[in-house]
């Protein structure tokens, strides 16, 4: 025999609105296990950062087409820091080049005065001291710079030097200036390395630069290169050392014949060239 089993009460309707409410907790569970959220990509100040201190430029920067360059040489020499500079269009500097190297070679510092003698390649002339500079050199336009175009400007400066620790500052000071000067972005002191080359001699290590951009009009090639204790662009105050009281320029000695006695203006004198 068996016994019957005694029918169920029907749930009440409390009990169904919590089954139900359950069902669609499960159910919409269930559907977004199954979703992928997109992988996205972001750019940080973070990135921009790190690309900023290693030299990199922006990803939005388009670099001009190079149109100048300023090639320098740094030598060291106690206290003092000497600078020959070539500045002029891409091509016709690039000529140069070597013949550059050459006269940096050939400069030795005389021990009574400590001012620097050289050898001039062939065709180019010299001018004597003028405002920052304790020389000028002229390269015409010619068979070696068959570009064409005005003589290229070579500079010789002096400034106040820096002691050994902190040679790699002033350098970096200077190429910075001179890269600002063609329109480009500022070095890193972590790049400085790649950016310069040493250029040795028996009597000393000179610091060669190379730079090639686009010259801004308002470059500030009028100033004076970098010295410690003054201006990125320079201070018109500390350029050539100071001389005695009537004293005679203390540039290379001529290689030509005296030049002839100027005749007396008729005008106006043409103010000198400041620009290292």
């Amino acid at each position: 025999r068996t016994r019957a089993t005694p029918p169920r009460e029907p749930l009440s309707l409390n009990a169904q609105a919590l089954i139900a409410l359950l069902t669609c907790l499960v159910a919409l569970t269930l559907s977004g296990c199954d979703r992928v959220e997109p992988i996205g990509h972001y750019q940080t100040r973070k990135e921009a950062s790190l690309r900023h201190l290693s030299g990199e430029p922006a990803r939005d920067e388009t670099p001009a087409e190079p149109t100048d360059r300023i090639v320098a040489a740094i030598i060291p020499r106690g206290e003092r820091a000497w600078i020959f500079r070539l500045t002029g269009p891409v091509a016709p500097v690039g000529q140069q080049l070597e013949r550059f190297k050459q006269l940096v070679r050939s400069t030795h510092f005389d021990e009574a005065d400590g001012g620097p003698k050289w050898t001039l390649p062939e065709g180019w002339t010299e001018r004597p001291s003028s405002g920052l500079r304790y020389a000028t050199i002229d390269i015409p336009p010619d068979g070696a710079n068959s570009a064409g175009g005005p003589p290229l400007d070579l500079s010789v400066s002096v400034l106040p030097g820096s002691s050994e620790a902190d040679f790699d500052p002033y350098v970096l000071a200077n190429v910075n200036r001179w890269r600002s000067q063609l329109s480009l972005a500022p070095l890193p002191p972590l790049r400085l390395s790649d950016a310069v080359e040493e250029l040795k001699t028996d009597a000393f290590t000179a610091t060669l630069v190379d730079l090639s951009g686009k010259r801004k009009a308002d470059d500030g090639m009028s100033r004076g290169p970098f010295a410690p204790g003054g201006p990125a662009g320079g201070n018109p105050g500390v350029g050539s050392p100071p001389r005695e009281k009537g004293a005679a320029p203390t540039g290379p000695a001529s290689t030509g014949p005296a030049p002839k006695a100027a005749a007396p203006a008729t005008g106006p004198a043409p103010a000198p060239s400041n620009s290292p």
